[in-house]
């Protein structure tokens, strides 16, 4: 009877891994609705997951993974034109994301606003977007991993 216990209350504790996967896809891509640069970062949790995790995760798991990950971005992005054509009062689909991606990478937009070195990223945009977490973060990915 005490085992039973422990069982429910582990499944109270939010499921497994797959119930815990796709409320975190639900809201990676909401965040990247909302701000479209957060898709390069949660392109390359989703890609570490998926490639990187064997020890944790079967193969089933990491398959399964993509698959909700693919079905629950489509879903957001389905929603999120639906809500943009109501707001634009248009019948036209709107993607705010394509949109970013089009004016900034395809058209080069944004060197208009000026244009860093390739090193910038590392040596002032992550310390300044991370503040002090930056050490622990180097910490973290040169000296535990």
């Amino acid at each position: 009877n005490n085992n039973n216990n422990n069982n429910n209350n582990n499944n109270r504790g939010g499921g497994g891994f797959r119930k815990k996967s796709t409320r975190g896809l639900v809201l990676a891509f909401i965040s990247c609705t909302i701000r479209p640069t957060a898709y390069a970062f949660w392109l390359c949790v989703g890609a570490h997951t998926i490639l990187f995790e064997r020890k944790a995760l079967s193969v089933k798991q990491r398959a399964r993974f993509t698959l909700d990950a693919v079905w629950v971005g489509c879903v957001v992005l389905f929603i999120e034109a639906r809500v943009n054509c109501y707001y634009y009062n248009t019948s036209k689909w709107t993607f705010p994301a394509w949109n970013f991606f089009e004016f900034n990478i395809l058209r080069d937009g944004a060197s208009q606003y000026g244009v860093h070195s390739k090193l910038w990223v590392l040596t002032q945009g992550l310390p300044v977007v991370l503040g002090v977490l930056f050490p622990v973060s180097l910490y973290e990915l040169f000296i535990v991993s």
